[in-house]
């Protein structure tokens, strides 16, 4: 499920299509009729859809025209830039005004007496708020979430905390709830006391997402809709077996529920661990708990840090050293949990990875042999592993390219920086060229380097490729040469693996099967 496009309109929903389209195309002139047979629609859908996108990026980032993002004629498209941050606020106002959305919040809320109060209160009709309600129930449904007669949200509890959860973190929706000053003083002090509890960094992002997850446990306890046993993923020792540090720390979250609850013993555990488990999964808590996990859990963990070295040593032909083995589980521990156990609604945008395998494409490649390891294995212990698997992508690349340094996975690409008049220009280029992650720049090593970059004209070099920039070159120029220098890490890695392209790399390292 897409956490938002569901909400949305057609029309709205088009647009954003067409603007995932194009930007999958940056710096490219496309013909008309090619956007047209690709996306298969016909020309005045493709045409509408592009003036409404143009028109209502103008309308909410009034600082960049439409002109810098897109070059419109009767017979091609030209995308200029790409325009992710912008598309976001166009997400956020089409979501505004989705009326789907407002019904879901109200419903949240229990709010919805009546079809003819909501219309009024939403300036729209009954008919609309019929047609919205069926798009939502159609869409919940798929997880185990239902709406009542009377406009309630029913149905697997972890799974609807979960997702409201992370669809108000998304998209920032937190203020667009309907709280009284009270009930937002309230949410406040209990962030203050988790803050304390678990010593929480006191990052804006850290609380905004913590006020998020207090406030829908408060508006579903409140309604009376409380986690059951069966809910809970079976992957936490009992509360008596923690280790001493997490027995305080539970103790005092339990305390705290019971100040703010009138809850049943039993159900007051279960939302204290569900709770606890919810602000790591998160990624609010960054050190994980594996005290708290059953011999089984731990065992997962790993048998997926074991996969992960495994696969890095065939892949790169080297060892991992210890340090980052120990780094890269810590990391990964949490999205690894949350796609085994926790339900995730949140699909990755295809042209976001595609970004990624272009601007990173050896740490890209890895990632996909790591993800084709988890598709297979995985399918034994939890379900929905090949949608899930897919979700953790961009959580593996960020780790990876965070944790593992350049210079111990990528081929030594030779630069010699040789400015005469303008050192200063060198010493900016060269700072530049430190901060490429996707390229293992090594500088004046050789008296034969890859590149040579001066502001005076040199002799020609027979393996050398010479480069005269008397002034900072402009990004256009910037761009292409880091593409040559990927191009060439990419050969290079190749030639070190002995393999002439990916295919056959990916061949070799493709388990055998038995016959």
């Amino acid at each position: 499920m897409n956490l938002l496009r569901w909400m949305l309109d057609r029309h709205e929903q088009e647009v954003l299509e067409l603007h995932d389209y194009l930007i999958l195309h940056e710096g490219e002139k496309l013909l008309l009729k090619t956007v047209i047979e690709e996306l298969g629609w016909s020309r005045y859908r493709v045409v509408t859809a592009f003036n409404s996108l143009i028109d209502d990026l103008n309308l909410v980032d009034q600082h960049a025209v439409s002109e810098e993002k897109f070059i419109y004629d009767t017979k091609y498209i030209e995308v200029k830039k790409q325009n992710q941050a912008a598309v976001l606020e166009l997400e956020h106002y089409y979501r505004q005004n989705s009326v789907i959305w407002w019904f879901l919040v109200d419903s949240l809320m229990e709010d919805v007496t009546s079809y003819e109060n909501f219309a009024v209160k939403h300036n729209t009709s009954v008919s609309v708020i019929r047609s919205s309600k069926e798009r939502a129930t159609e869409a919940l449904s798929k997880h185990g979430i239902k709406i009542t007669k009377n406009n309630h949200l029913v149905g697997d509890e972890a799974t609807l905390r979960t997702f409201f959860v992370h669809i108000m973190n998304q998209y920032h929706s937190y203020t667009e709830m309907p709280l009284d000053e009270f009930e937002n003083d309230e949410i406040e002090d209990i962030v203050d006391i988790v803050v304390d509890i678990f010593d929480i960094e006191n990052r804006q992002s850290l609380r905004q997402s913590l006020r998020i997850q207090v406030m829908i446990a408060i508006i579903r306890i409140r309604k009376g809709h409380y986690l059951r046993d069966v809910d809970m993923p079976k992957i936490v020792r009992p509360s008596d077996e923690w280790p001493p540090d997490q027995k305080i720390r539970y103790q005092k979250y339990r305390a705290l529920f019971q100040e703010t609850f009138d809850l049943p013993e039993h159900v007051i555990h279960t939302e204290v661990v569900f709770s606890i488990l919810s602000l790591f999964v998160s990624g609010i808590i960054r050190d994980a708990p594996r005290g708290v996990l059953t011999d089984k859990m731990r065992k997962h963990f790993t048998e997926d840090r074991e996969r992960f070295v495994h696969r890095f040593e065939q892949f790169f032909g080297k060892e991992l050293p210890d340090e980052y083995q120990y780094r890269l589980s810590l990391a990964l521990a949490g999205p690894n949990m949350r796609q085994a156990y926790f339900e995730n609604t949140y699909d990755r945008k295809r042209h976001s990875m595609q970004f990624l395998e272009e601007n990173f494409p050896i740490q890209s490649r890895f990632i996909d042999c790591v993800m084709a390891d988890f598709k297979r294995e995985r399918l034994s212990w939890t379900p929905n592993a090949d949608r899930k698997v897919e979700n953790l992508s961009q959580e593996y690349f960020n780790a990876m390219v965070a944790i593992v340094p350049a210079d111990m996975i990528l081929p030594k690409i030779h630069i010699a920086l040789d400015f005469l008049y303008f050192p200063g220009l060198e010493t900016v280029l060269r700072r530049i060229f430190e901060s490429q992650w996707q390229i293992n720049f090594v500088f004046n090593e050789i008296e034969d380097p890859d590149f040579y970059i001066s502001d005076m004209e040199l002799d020609t070099f027979e393996n050398t490729k010479a480069l005269v920039w008397t002034t900072f070159p402009d990004a256009s120029t910037l761009g292409q040469f880091i593409k040559e220098a990927m191009a060439l890490s990419e050969r290079k890695f190749l030639e070190q693996r002995n393999v002439d392209n990916w295919e056959e790399l990916t061949a070799q390292l493709a388990p055998k099967e038995v016959e």
